[in-house]
């Protein structure tokens, strides 16, 4: 582990800028609130809150706070909050030193905020789990979102067959140069939506990938020969791997790590690629909870794994003006 938490800590979004800056969505229990904070950790390791978002009460509804990230070609943080508050849930624009934070118009709609991603041309894709569809915010700083794609595809099992309710649409994530993947966390699936770039209007769902191995299946990453890494977050419970690579032409799913390297995960909740001359072909994951598991088997923090391919490249372009 790179990065390890204290207790209390629950990290679950993850996101870089182009200087190699890791964002982190981090739930903290100060025994009386769960504060909702966006953490940012430096290469040379040195943490400060970027921002605080939220502070909920501990018996809020579990899964409540922020969730997924994702960075901007300006360097701006966006940060899905889940409050169910009408004045704080949605989705947050954070300025790179933390302030200039405003929620994007539209997003407080959205039934359960949790991944994102960008497109090159800089539009923003959200995920609602409990809506069963994508969201999407066209590039600009004041348009409003729009409900993009709805799909049983995205819908969460409709008999909660682990026992309590867990994510429909999940992870999310970009492949050019019209294409997006999204995870459903109960199914166990992988969903390909094709974008039209002449209007940007979604095309019809189809399913790249399915099975055991990617039930709990939660952040995705695509890397840059197309192949889609995965994070399945109940996989201790399930025997399965803690990191996934699906490839997306046949559907098979193979593990991306073993060995020792199994020891340092515990529950992934996120992954995001890295972006430096000396961790391009790594992922970050999020270590993190499940509801029902004992506090003792926590190892909140981050992991670092070398999966042998870099990512897609983002759309952020350094050297553009930010945010401040």
């Amino acid at each position: 582990m790179i990065f390890p938490l204290p207790e209390g800590n629950h990290p679950e979004g993850i996101a870089l800028d182009p200087r190699g800056t890791i964002y982190v969505g981090n739930r903290r229990d100060d025994g009386e609130h769960v504060v909702s904070e966006v953490l940012a950790i430096a290469r040379d390791g040195s943490a400060s809150t970027l921002a605080v978002l939220a502070e909920l009460e501990t018996d809020d509804p579990g899964g409540s706070g922020v969730l997924g990230l994702a960075t901007d070609a300006r360097g701006n943080v966006y940060a899905a909050l889940v409050t169910f508050d009408p004045a704080t849930h949605g989705v947050w624009r954070i300025g790179r030193n933390g302030w200039a934070q405003a929620r994007l118009p539209g997003s407080e709609e959205i039934v359960f905020p949790n991944a994102l991603t960008f497109d090159p041309r800089g539009n923003l894709y959200v995920t609602d789990s409990i809506g069963g569809a994508v969201w999407r915010f066209p590039v600009g700083t004041d348009t409003t979102g729009e409900l993009w794609a709805q799909d049983e595809l995205f819908e969460p099992a409709p008999d909660d067959p682990f026992g309590f309710p867990l994510p429909g649409a999940n992870g999310i994530g970009f492949r050019p140069p019209d294409t997006l993947y999204v995870a459903n966390t109960e199914k166990g699936l992988i969903v390909r939506v094709p974008i039209d770039l002449a209007d940007g209007t979604a095309g019809r769902p189809s399913l790249v990938a399915a099975g055991p191995e990617l039930l709990t299946i939660d952040g995705l990453a695509v890397d840059a020969l197309g192949g889609i890494h995965a994070v399945i977050a109940g996989h201790g419970v399930l025997g399965t791997s803690p990191l996934a690579h699906v490839d997306p032409a046949t559907g098979m799913t193979t593990s991306s790590v073993a060995g020792p390297d199994l020891d340092e995960f515990d529950v992934p909740l996120s992954l995001a690629f890295g972006r430096g001359a000396r961790d391009r072909n790594s992922v970050f994951v999020t270590n993190s909870d499940l509801p029902g598991l004992p506090p003792e088997t926590h190892k909140p923090g981050i992991v670092e794994a070398n999966v042998g391919v870099p990512g897609f490249p983002s759309p952020s372009e350094p050297g553009r003006r930010e945010v401040r």
